[in-house]
């Protein structure tokens, strides 16, 4: 296959291993449908506390150690979405991960559901680089209220949320 020179993601769904298909067909699918022989970064796909003990269950995280010595994987991970202790835990029991993806955004920084502070504090605590997911929460911190958007003092809404995900 021609590998371009842009980074190319992607993610193993530990839902479709529910579904009976194995991390090695998933991963020979997704190389083949890119057209690549390696990818740039592959997750697990939205861990919470059961998919990551599924994962586990699965080997999972083992399947990207090999992928990555085999380099077929430069950068190994998760995408993430549950409390900080859960992803304390994660990282604890796995800190051969490369990276981690949380949803990262303004509105959601001291949100004690999502909690996007403090999984950014865990993350910076194991050393982990952070990806960035719904910076603009799906759009709606591009179209706040005229009230809000004033406050801005010009400044475009979708460009104060992607530079307040930048800043961090």
């Amino acid at each position: 296959p021609t590998r371009r020179s842009s980074d190319l993601a992607d993610k193993l769904p530990c839902s479709h291993l529910r579904k009976g298909m194995t991390a090695q067909q998933i991963f020979a699918e997704q190389l083949e449908r890119c057209g690549v022989d390696y990818f740039d970064v592959y997750l697990l796909h939205g861990l919470d506390a059961a998919d990551a003990a599924y994962a586990e269950e699965m080997g999972c995280f083992d399947f990207l150690q090999e992928q990555k010595a085999l380099g077929r994987i430069r950068y190994t991970g998760f995408s993430f979405h549950d409390t900080a202790d859960v992803l304390g835990g994660i990282l604890s029991r796995h800190p051969e991960v490369d990276l981690v993806q949380i949803q990262l955004n303004y509105l959601d920084w001291d949100n004690p559901i999502i909690q996007s502070r403090a999984c950014y504090e865990v993350c910076r605590k194991h050393g982990k680089p952070v990806l960035v997911m719904e910076p603009v929460k799906g759009g709606t911190l591009a179209n706040i209220p005229e009230k809000a958007r004033a406050l801005l003092n010009g400044e475009a809404p979708a460009h104060r949320a992607l530079r307040f995900a930048a800043s961090q």
